[in-house]
């Protein structure tokens, strides 16, 4: 069961920009779920979780990095 959050609008706000949108929080208080909620509803978007230690790690050292791999990741998924 989904329950609509007043961060979800302030989220959408920022969607349409070049921006990259950080949800932090304790664990199982409903981030993902309310990310994965955004981003199917969303056209443009790319979702990345830090579950993946390397992609966490890039984003801790080289930030700049990081926003390449965000911005190819965006890229390709336009493509398909």
């Amino acid at each position: 069961m989904y329950y609509k959050r007043d961060l979800e609008e302030k989220i959408k706000a920022y969607i349409d920009k070049p921006e990259i949108i950080a949800v932090l929080g304790p664990r199982q208080v409903g981030k993902t779920t309310l990310l994965k909620k955004i981003y199917e509803e969303s056209e443009d978007a790319v979702f990345l979780t830090f579950e993946d230690i390397e992609l966490k790690l890039l984003f801790e050292e080289d930030i700049k990095s990081f926003v390449k791999v965000v911005t190819f990741l965006h890229l390709f998924s336009c493509l398909l």
